[in-house]
């Protein structure tokens, strides 16, 4: 008999983490000194629902309250949680600080197309310690990391695994999201810790807990992290009330053999191949056409469709994004282009 394979979206949090990387030798106090430095920088998220009750419906008024975990952007008040942490009817939110202090919270706004959502507090300045962010991009495969949270409403609790891999895909328990890049790791991920940091041994936020997979309802292993560069965009974009997404109006795929000779590009090619453009969109300004070849964005190399729509998605309307390009008859040009308002599908 097969196994159906569950997503849990850990509506009370969840924790999981990496390990094994090019660091310093570890000793009794590596993971203490990791978990003490993040620490101060994660709440735990209670949420209260609000109650309806019908005479004539007996289902209504048995909505219950959820937990979660969030972490501190910085003193101002504003945390970065999960969407489904405080999705739902929610009548109050509040936060509890490392050190067992209860404050009011209110909901800034979500994500478009990701399980993130941003709060904010009036909890004094002092009692709001920043994390530190580190760029989830230099994140590699068999890092050791260290996720923290509030598993099951345990405030404080500290796991460690490693980085298991790096990969786009697909989420089961929201179709409605599109592939996006998510950190893998295989530390155990419980209910409680959704919306709680993922961070390296220096104590560095490198994502943010999302979901499990599983077939058997609780951790195999399988749990997984927004990357953090993904969480820092989303909260400038909720933070300036900026929630449009980012557009060029370029199509790619991974540049392989096949598509290499299709488009006639030269073989030392990588990157991204250009299969269509939008007419009147910013790439078709910049003269990107059918069969050219995106190898850098930023000066960063890429090698992944989806992660590049993402890097698009999530980059402020306005902005501009530099391009190294190689076209079908094996030339390089530099393409700086603004990016534009996503258009309604």
């Amino acid at each position: 008999m097969s196994k159906s394979v569950i997503v849990i979206l850990t509506l009370l949090g969840w924790a999981a983490i990496a390990g094994a990387a090019a660091q310093a030798p570890l000793t009794r106090d590596t993971f203490k000194n990791a978990a003490a430095t993040a620490l101060p920088s994660v709440v735990n998220i209670h949420v209260r629902a609000a109650q309806e009750f019908s005479a004539t419906d007996p289902n209504r008024g048995q909505g219950g309250d959820g937990t979660g975990s969030g972490v501190i952007i910085n003193a101002d008040g504003y945390i970065v949680t999960n969407k489904h942490v405080v999705s739902g009817n929610v009548r109050l939110i509040e936060i509890t600080t490392a050190d067992g202090e209860t404050f009011p919270a209110t909901l800034v706004g979500v994500a478009p197309d990701t399980d993130l959502a941003v709060l904010h507090t009036t909890a004094p300045r002092d009692k709001l310690k920043p994390a530190v962010f580190r760029d989830s991009d230099t994140i590699e495969s068999g890092e050791i990391v260290v996720a923290i949270g509030s598993p099951l409403g345990l405030r404080n609790s500290v796991t460690h695994g490693i980085v298991s891999a790096v990969r786009v895909m697909e989420d089961e328990g929201r179709p409605n999201m599109p592939p996006h890049p998510l950190i893998q790791t295989d530390a155990a991920i419980n209910p409680g810790n959704s919306g709680g940091p993922l961070v390296d041994l220096d104590g560095k936020v490198v994502g943010i807990n999302t979901l499990i997979v599983t077939t058997t309802g609780s951790s195999m292993g399988l749990g997984f992290a927004i990357p953090s560069n993904v969480a820092k965009t989303v909260y400038e974009q909720i933070a300036s009330h900026q929630t449009t997404l980012g557009w060029i109006g370029v199509t790619t795929q991974n540049l392989d053999a096949d598509l290499a000779r299709i488009f006639v590009l030269p073989s030392s090619a990588q990157g991204l191949v250009v299969t269509a453009v939008a007419p009147g969109s910013p790439g078709a300004t910049a003269g990107l056409r059918q069969g050219d070849c995106i190898e850098k964005a930023d000066g960063k190399l890429q090698t992944d469709a989806v992660s590049f729509e993402w890097l698009v998605r999530n980059r402020p309307v306005g902005a501009s994004l530099a391009l190294s390009v190689r076209t079908r008859n094996g030339l390089p040009r530099m393409v700086t282009l603004k990016i534009a308002e996503r258009p309604a599908p």
